[in-house]
């Protein structure tokens, strides 16, 4: 994922004396898609990275993987990631290794959530997502490469259902707010997409959950 990392590998691999196939992370930077991970490919960090894998006696860089975020809904994203790091590939394969043999191309996949959803319609959908990306993939005849794909939470998201109770309830203007013995700690990712709420009521005919 960095150079630091890049680093303890070497010299681990230089202390041991025994060959190791290592992956590397790579950043695309798409516009409107900023991640924190991997070595960048516009400011030639990923370039030197692979250099140095591939000059060094005892290590192999097998793969490229990168990661994009969490709920992405563009495929314009997944597009510009995919052809981004398939050109990538090609002038790797062709320059420095020809030893390359997996594609990891992360997750981020949207989930539906909140429980009662379609989801044979999430999965329809994700199924564009899985096209998107291989599309260039097949562009740029990298087809022999292994592909990995992470889709993670988008399979378990909607299996899950947070149950808690109303500690405190007060208004404050025409707003209701209240206070629960849960955190958002508990639900995966609950900022980033709208949750489906349901109140239970109690004997008393009070909300209790």
């Amino acid at each position: 994922d960095n150079f630091s990392e890049l680093a303890a590998i070497v010299k681990l691999t230089n202390k041991l004396k025994k060959r190791t196939k290592v992956g590397i992370r790579v950043n695309p930077e798409i516009p409107g898609r900023q991640s924190r991970f991997g070595f960048s490919l516009k400011n030639g960090d990923a370039w030197k990275a692979c250099q140095e894998i591939t000059a060094g006696k005892w290590v192999d860089l097998a793969g490229l993987h990168y990661h994009l975020g969490s709920n992405i809904f563009s495929l314009d994203h997944y597009r510009q990631a995919s052809e981004s790091v398939c050109r990538f590939a090609v002038k790797l394969v062709a320059e420095l290794t020809p030893k390359l043999k997996y594609l990891d191309v992360g997750g981020g996949f949207p989930s539906w959530g909140g429980g009662g959803s379609d989801i044979s319609a999430c999965l329809t959908y994700s199924g564009k997502y899985f096209e998107t990306i291989v599309q260039p993939i097949m562009n740029l005849k990298l087809d022999y490469l292994k592909l990995i794909i992470e889709p993670g939470r988008s399979l378990v998201d909607e299996s899950i259902v947070l149950l808690s109770t109303v500690t405190h309830s007060a208004l404050a203007g025409k707003r209701q707010n209240v206070v629960v013995d849960a955190s958002l700690n508990i639900l995966p990712l609950a900022q980033t997409r709208r949750q489906r709420i349901k109140i239970i009521s109690g004997p008393n005919g009070h909300p209790r959950s």
